[in-house]
């Protein structure tokens, strides 16, 4: 929008009495401002000091509460829920909580009041672990109690026996929905609106209480920084509790806090609004009469800028403002007009086109030379423009998108193929400008230019470059003194140059050796004269003057008075060619070298099943010399049973794989394990055209396997699987288990530990322990069947797998003889027998429906709780 000067006078007046006046007023507000939020912040923190020192005292008095109570317990009532329920019952915790229990030392809820219904544990959660570790009384932050799916408080009191030994926790919970001082809290109010919340102290604060129970334990703000004079923001007042890693706030909203400075504030702005209107019509109409001089002058200038060759007439004769800009005006049109002038003979006399387009396409002016370069033979035709030279089915697209684009504020650079008024096809390079007024486009103004037979020169060079560059052949061409005047990307890499670098100040001759020098010299260059070409072998070099075998090809160019012009040379780099030749004579005699002493058995055969080549071994394995074998059929040669067992291998090789298997073959004295790969042979193209048949014996190979698996499995001390060989039995159970649904049969792991075993070794040597252990092993070899499973784990660790088992209880005795059995004393020839007992836990398997490992974990658990109970026990799942 364009404002008028006497708008913009009035505008500004307006501005500096309004900004003066809003100062003032601002400054005002402000002050009122901090007046109002220094008291509500008084306030708020006298509430705020003396409901957290509330709060740190309920809570001091509920924990107070349940540290009494714990003093009257023992570990009896964890063990027997009956008497921690009586415990429960009579202690009158039920009215300050809303649940208590009796909590074990692994975390499973022993008892609680109201009862639960089915077990629950603990021992993961953060509070109990806190208190088990520290041993004082803890409160934990707010969770989702498991039980009743409630968010809720927890007090921990960790109790002790008379040994200083963790026996477990009496806990009680305050639940954050329920009707205690933490919801009623909650649900109070402050004025009409304002609330009380209690959030967590940390870096990622979460609500503890807060009116919106959808909102507990979940994500509250921050608060890092606050401003009592935010209108938008809430007034919030925060105070850190000492009891607990908790923050009270207290929270006003922003409407009730504020409501005064937003009334105040409000009325300014209305003041301000009105002031500002009355100051503009005022100082609009003063303006306007100071103004009036100079709309007369405005309106001829708008004349003579509508109509420039008209003759616009101008009072000049006045001595005051209007006056001077008069003639100052009429000195700059006179001054335009010559330029227009200038333009149009420069114009006229360009040899490139020239023209303006308006916004609607059309040609408003052309010179002379646009109308030659097109062939038209008056400024009517080319109206239109280089449109009208397109073939007919392409001018509507292409006068629409010239539209368009003399519409926009950015030019034009395009080359486009015509067809000239007289028939004759041209090239032309189209470029344009936008001609742009106070940021609107008018038009464009443009050039063109005959570009035919530049741009097919171009083309016929470009070709004739991609060419060269994309052979592989070296292409160089020099001047008759050997100076480079063109090198294709092939020769710059064997002269180590770059694409771009320029070739001009080297000398071809440089980068040939001295023999290659010479030969041009007495033998290329005179007959490539002579007879206008030459071509040969030579050696050249490349960057790292390593010399290179090239074949030559060197022609002589003379321009059409028979002057030698340049030469141009194409090279093609066969060293590698009769490298590979050699190296392929040399290859052959090695592989054959090498077949003869390998201890493989290697025989060769093609697409017919002809043998074309066989080794030593070969020879041995088979019992018939090689004159006997060659370009014999594969069945005669392999015996017809051995051919029917590898036909359906040879087949996969003739079609192209690699075949590799392992077999027991019978040899003439024993049987053998060996390993037989059928190798396709492929030609040049990666046509198949035989195999190669590769006999390995690995029957030795196998037998130390064996012999190191046996080893790796088996513990030296007592003969019994180690943990390895522990392991692969139970690894080979679940393995039968996934292939044979039958074979997923009852199974029990007895785990073992020694008891009293350390002081054996400390007091008689780990020989005496050795001698003991093998002394057990051997006892329990007694206890179970040949087809159950007995391994040392390591140290005094043991352990058995009864396999078949009808029922869980048939495992019992077993367990129970184990135990026996370490009680009876030991006798390993140092005088005195030595006593000590075994502890026993047992865990059941049935392959297939759980991994081994977690049953291998639970008969260790059993085996903790045997020992808990006293050792020398045996412990399961059935009690």
């Amino acid at each position: 929008m364009n404002l008028t000067l006497k708008i913009k006078a009035a505008l500004v007046t307006t501005l500096v009495v309004v900004g003066a006046v809003s100062l003032g007023g601002w400054t005002l507000y402000r002050q009122q401002a901090s007046d109002h939020a220094e008291v509500l912040r008084i306030q708020q923190d006298a509430l705020a000091d003396a409901m957290a020192a509330d709060v740190d005292e309920k809570l001091a008095t509920h924990l107070a509460l349940l540290v009494r109570a714990s003093k009257r317990l023992d570990e009896s009532h964890i063990v027997h829920p009956a008497a921690g329920a009586r415990f429960l019952e009579q202690a009158a915790l039920r009215p300050p909580f809303d649940g208590v229990a009796l909590i074990a030392a692994d975390g499973m809820v022993a008892s609680n009041d109201p009862p639960n219904a089915t077990p629950v544990s603990i021992g993961d959660r953060d509070y109990f672990r806190q208190a088990r570790v520290t041993g004082v009384p803890t409160i934990s932050p707010p969770v989702m109690m498991r039980t009743v799916q409630h968010p809720a408080v927890l007090m921990t009191v960790p109790l002790f026996d008379a040994d200083h030994r963790f026996v477990g926790a009496l806990a009680a919970r305050l639940d954050l929905l329920g009707d205690n001082m933490l919801g009623r809290m909650g649900r109070a109010r402050i004025g009409p609106t304002g609330r009380y919340e209690i959030v967590t102290h940390d870096s990622s604060p979460i609500y503890v209480m807060q009116p919106d129970a959808s909102r507990l334990l979940k994500p509250a703000p921050t608060l890092t920084m606050l401003d009592d004079l935010d209108t938008r923001a809430d007034f919030v007042t925060r105070r850190t509790l000492r009891k607990v890693p908790w923050e009270l706030r207290i929270v006003l909203p922003a409407r009730e806090a504020h409501g005064p400075l937003l009334r105040a504030r409000r009325a300014l702005l209305t003041s301000l609004v009105l002031l500002a209107v009355g100051t503009v019509l005022a100082v609009s109409a003063g303006i306007g009469w100071l103004m009036q001089p100079l709309e007369t002058l405005s309106q001829a200038m708008r004349r003579q800028r509508m109509s420039p060759d008209e003759r616009v007439t101008i009072d000049t004769s006045a001595s005051d403002e209007r006056g001077q800009l008069a003639r100052e005006f009429e000195a700059l049109m006179g001054e335009l007009q010559a330029h227009r002038a200038e333009m149009a003979a420069v114009s006229d006399t360009s040899p490139l086109g020239l023209f303006r387009a308006g916004l609607d396409g059309r040609l408003t002016y052309v010179n002379d030379a646009y109308l030659r370069i097109h062939g038209f033979n008056s400024r009517e035709e080319a109206e239109q423009g280089w449109i009208d030279l397109l073939p007919p089915d392409q001018r509507e697209a292409a006068r629409a998108d010239w539209r368009r684009i003399v519409n926009e504020p950015v030019g034009m650079h395009v080359t486009r193929r015509l067809r000239r008024a007289d028939g004759r096809p041209i090239v032309v390079v189209v470029r344009s400008a936008p001609v742009v007024v106070n940021r609107v486009v008018k038009g464009h103004v443009g050039t063109v230019s005959d570009a035919t037979e530049r741009i097919e020169g171009e083309r016929a060079l470009r070709t004739l470059t991609a060419i060269f560059d994309a052979t592989t052949d070296i292409v160089l061409q020099t001047d008759p003194h050997g100076q480079m005047l063109y090198a294709n990307l092939a020769a710059r890499r064997m002269l180590g140059l770059t694409p771009q670098q320029p070739i001009g100040h080297l000398n071809a001759l440089s980068f040939n050796p001295p023999q290659t020098v010479a030969r041009h010299a007495v033998e290329i260059v005179p007959e490539a004269l002579e007879k206008g070409v030459w071509a040969g072998e030579t050696l050249q070099w490349d960057a790292q003057h390593r010399e290179l075998l090239v074949s030559h090809l060197l022609i002589a160019h003379r321009d059409r008075h028979g002057k030698l012009e340049y030469f141009s040379a194409i090279l093609r780099d066969i060293t590698a060619q009769r490298a590979g030749q050699q190296a392929l004579h040399r290859s052959e005699a090695v592989l054959r070298s090498v077949a003869e002493v390998v201890p493989m058995a290697i025989a060769v055969f093609d697409r017919s099943l002809h043998c074309l080549l066989v080794n030593q071994a070969f020879e041995a394995k088979i019992g018939r010399p090689r004159e006997l074998l060659l370009g014999r059929g594969a069945q005669e040669v392999m015996g017809s049973e051995e051919f029917a067992i590898r036909e359906p291998w040879i087949a996969r090789a003739l079609a192209g794989e690699r075949v590799r298997f392992e077999r027991d073959h019978p040899d003439r004295d024993q049987h053998r394990h060996v390993q037989v790969e059928h190798i396709p042979l492929l030609d040049a193209s990666g046509e198949v055209e035989g195999f190669v048949s590769v006999t390995a014996d690995l029957s030795a190979t196998r037998a130390e396997e064996r012999r190191l698996r046996d080893l790796a499995q088996t513990d030296p001390l007592t003969g019994l699987l180690n943990r390895t060989g522990f392991e692969q039995v139970l690894d080979d159970r679940a393995a039968r288990a996934r292939d044979d649904s039958e074979a997923a049969e009852l199974v029990a792991v007895l785990y073992i530990d020694l008891d009293r075993f350390k002081p054996v070794n400390d007091a008689h040597g780990h020989a005496s322990g050795d001698a003991l252990l093998q002394a057990f092993a051997s006892r329990l070899r007694t206890l179970v069947r040949p087809t159950d499973t007995i391994a040392r784990l390591g140290g005094d660790e043991f352990v058995i797998v009864l396999d078949g088992l009808r029922e869980q209880a048939n495992a019992v005795p077993v367990a129970e003889k184990v135990v026996a059995a370490a009680q009876q004393p030991f006798d390993v020839g140092i005088g005195p027998l030595l006593r000590i007992g075994a502890s026993v836990g047992v865990a059941f398997w049935r392959p297939g429906h759980e991994a081994w490992p977690d049953v291998v974990a639970h008969a260790d658990a059993m085996l903790y709780r045997a020992k808990a109970g006293g050792r020398g026990r045996a412990a399961s799942a059935l009690g």
